[in-house]
This record gives structure tokens, sequence and C-alpha cells, in this order.
């Protein structure tokens, strides 16, 4: 009977790691190592303001410099933008932007990425293309380490302020500014921008990515509001907690779970087959990385 159960205990394993793998993966949407989209720097120096950015490309980075000034005639903040285009692999099934990166002004508060090239009608400005979200830095990172930044898709919205840059409706709150199935399968357009802070702008990048992929396109109808992307660090080989990968510690612990279920049934119940049938069997998302947040 041991050896019995033993083997069904590494059928399982085998099955819940194999769900596990496939069901989550990463798209990468621009790796500096390797660049494969063609970038261009605008701001609205382009229009007599002050602001401006240079960009360029070394030793696997991509380095972003500028400085956002005041622009008089909004009686503000005016911005600076790094345009990527392509043609982009299908995210649709992703659920956040990854942004491996460091600065020497983590401090800047007008960090904001931006992809599609959708408009949104209301704001009456056709040039006013996208969904956008502001995104932060860890200032007490030190500027020579690399951090990663996730940016879920639910804080994008095509409904955001020309002026600032801010969301006025995201799509946490209203699906109707969510981005939408034809840009995620081609987003046409990526753009990283200062915008809504005045300040010298550095951001030096190693990759971009999609993450938190699956099977199924995004539903944004079902994503919780209330969610916070686990902290996790991510290996060649893929998501990792102190170097496990994530897939195999999940996997441990379900199929681990159901194993002791069964052992105590097994001791406890006058039929062993009733047992096995009485195991939970509600499905589990094993790789899965969202998780509630406390309200």
């Amino acid at each position: 009977m041991m050896r019995g159960t033993t083997v069904l205990f590494l059928s399982s394993l085998m099955v819940v790691m194999t769900m596990a793998s496939a069901a989550e993966y990463e798209v990468v949407l621009e790796d500096f190592s390797s660049p494969k989209l063609s970038w261009s720097t605008f701001g609205d120096d382009h229009m007599g303001g002050p602001s401006h950015g240079d960009f360029r490309i070394g030793n696997g980075v991509g380095v972003y410099d500028g400085r956002v000034g005041f622009l008089p005639r909004i009686a503000g903040p005016g911005f600076i933008k790094l345009d990527g285009s392509s043609s982009f692999d299908d995210i649709s099934t992703c659920r956040a932007i990854k942004l491996v990166a460091r600065s020497t002004t983590p401090s800047y508060q007008g960090f904001r990425l931006s992809f599609g090239t959708e408009h949104d009608p209301v704001t009456q400005m056709p040039y006013i293309k996208g969904h956008k979200a502001h995104f932060y830095l860890d200032a007490s990172v030190p500027s020579t380490g690399f951090q990663t930044v996730l940016i879920p898709f639910h804080d994008f919205s095509l409904d955001w302020d020309p002026r600032t840059g801010d969301a006025v409706v995201p799509c946490r709150d209203d699906v109707e500014f969510c981005p939408d199935l034809a840009t995620l399968q081609d987003i046409k357009k990526l753009a990283i921008l200062g915008e809504g802070a005045a300040g010298d702008v550095n951001l030096e990048m190693q990759t971009i990515s999609a993450v938190e992929c699956g099977q199924e396109p995004m539903n944004f109808m079902n994503f919780p509001k209330d969610v916070q992307f686990v902290e996790y660090e991510y290996t060649a080989e893929g998501r990792s907690f102190f170097g496990v990968p994530f897939f195999l510690m999940a996997a441990a612990a379900i199929v681990g779970a159901l194993y002791w279920k069964q052992k105590k049934q097994q001791r406890t119940a006058p039929n062993f087959y009733q047992a096995v049938e009485t195991i939970d069997t509600t499905p589990h998302e094993a790789g899965y990385s969202l998780e509630l947040a406390e309200t």
C-alpha cells in the first residue's frame, strides 16, 4: 500500500509541476542586450518647452536621461517621452508589465509607462493615445543595483489627464478604460515617460516584459480590485523564493497537503476507497502570484 501511495504522490507532483510551468510564463517585450524595438525621444522641447531627453543603448542597458522642466502655458511640469515601436507578441493572457531597471534619480515621482494606440475621445485631443500607468522606484535600492518594478494591468487607464499623466478613472474602477483584447494582442507602441513632476530623470533598463501570463485572455471583469503582487525574484529558470522555483514549492505544498489528508483518512475511515473519494478536489492555481490585499 505504501508503494502505491508513493507512486500516486510522485505522479501527482509531476502533474502539478507540469500544470504550474505551463500555466504561467513571461513575454519579453524588449531586452536591451539584444534590442528589437526602434526607439525615439520626444518632449515638450519640440513645442518650445524646456524639457529634454536623450537615449542610448550600451552594455546591455537602455539608458534614458533627461530633465522635465516647468511649462508656463500649462502652469505645471512638461514631459519627456521615450517611444518604442515594432510588432509585439501577444500579451492578452498576461496580468502585468515587469521592468528591470536602476536609476540615479529613484525618488523622481513622474515615471510613467504606456502602451497601445487607442484614443480616449473624451480628451478631444487626437494625439493623446495609449493606456498609461504611474510607476515608482524603490529609493532605498543603491543606484548601482537593478530592481524589479511590477505594474498590474488594472493600474493602466485610457482615461488620463494630458496635463499631468495621472489616471482620471483607472481600469480597476471602470473596465471601460482597461486595455482591450485587440490592444493586448499587439500593443504596437511602448513608451517610458517623465511627466507630471519636474526634475532630473534617469532610468537604466535591462528588460521590459509582460508577466503572469497564462492560457486564457485577461478578463478584467473577473480581476480582483484589491490585489497586490507577491514580491519575488526572477532567475534564469523562472520565479523563485530563496533560490527555489516557485512552482516547485507550490506543487510540493499542494500535493503534500493532499497526501497527508489521504493518510489521515486511511487511518480513520472504515473503507479506503470511500476515504479517497472524500479528498478535497477544489482546484488550486499553482504558480499564481496574486493575493488579496488586506483591507
